[in-house]
């Protein structure tokens, strides 16, 4: 059974917040002093750009989302 196009489009909103928190992580890794904090945040956004990237793996076929 496929996705509905409501489902379709909560998954790309929440690809789209996936995204934003992945550049925001970064940008203040960028800005920070301290080694293990900025780290710690670019781990973070590597999280967040697996589980955009998760999103799209889930849908591949459904939709053209994250292309």
């Amino acid at each position: 059974m496929g996705m509905t196009e409501k489902e379709l489009l909560l998954i790309q909103e929440q690809f789209e917040l996936e995204k934003i928190m992945e550049e925001k992580c970064l940008a203040y890794a960028g800005s920070c002093d301290d080694p293990q904090l900025r780290m710690k945040l670019e781990s973070l956004a590597g999280r967040h750009r697996l589980f955009g990237e998760q999103l799209v793996g889930q849908v591949a076929g459904e939709s053209n989302i994250g292309k």
